[in-house]
C-alpha cells in the first residue's frame, strides 16, 4: 500500500512539473504591450475558402466612388472612412471583386461562411442589408437579388 502511495506522489510530482513547465512555455506566446499582436491583421485567417483568402491579398477595391482599404477593414467615400466587420469586409470583397456579375448565392456562403445552411443564409441577408445602407451615398450602385440564384452589385456611370 505504501509503495502505491509513494508511486502517486512521484506522478503527481511529475504532473505539477510538467504543469509550471507548460505554464511559463505559455507565457512566452502572450503578446504583451511591448510585443503585440499588429491589429486587424489576423482577420485573414477567418477566410473560410482559399479563393477569398487570395481575394484579400488585394490592398484595396473599388466599388463605384468607394474605396474598400482592406488592410485596414475600412469602406471610404469621399474622405469619409467607415470601419467594417469581418463579414462585412468579406462580402464587399467578395462583390467587388465580381462588380456587374452575378454571384451564386451558395458560392457566397461557402467562401464565407464555410457552409450554405439556413442560418448562415439568414446572416447573409442582414449583412447585404447592411451593405446596402453603406453604399446609398452613391447612387450608381445597386446591389441587386437575383431571384433563386444569388446576388449582383452594377456600377453605372
Amino acid at each position: 500500500m505504501e509503495e502505491k502511495i509513494e508511486q502517486m506522489r512521484i506522478a503527481i510530482e511529475e504532473m505539477s512539473m510538467r504543469l509550471r513547465t507548460m505554464k511559463f512555455e505559455l507565457k512566452q506566446f502572450i503578446p504583451t504591450k511591448s510585443h503585440s499582436i499588429p491589429p486587424r491583421m489576423d482577420f485573414r485567417l477567418k477566410a473560410e475558402s482559399d479563393e477569398l483568402a487570395e481575394l484579400l491579398n488585394a490592398p484595396t477595391y473599388t466599388i463605384g466612388g468607394y474605396t474598400v482599404d482592406v488592410n485596414d477593414r475600412s469602406l471610404i467615400y469621399e474622405g469619409q472612412a467607415v470601419k467594417l466587420t469581418v463579414k462585412e469586409l468579406f462580402l464587399t470583397v467578395v462583390f467587388a471583386a465580381n462588380i456587374n456579375k452575378s454571384i451564386e448565392r451558395e458560392e457566397i456562403l461557402n467562401m464565407i461562411w464555410g457552409t450554405s445552411n439556413y442560418k448562415n443564409s439568414r446572416s447573409m441577408d442582414v449583412y447585404v442589408c447592411k451593405l446596402r445602407k453603406l453604399f446609398d451615398k452613391d447612387p450608381n450602385i445597386l446591389i441587386l437579388n437575383i431571384h433563386g440564384r444569388g446576388y449582383k452589385v452594377i456600377v453605372t456611370l
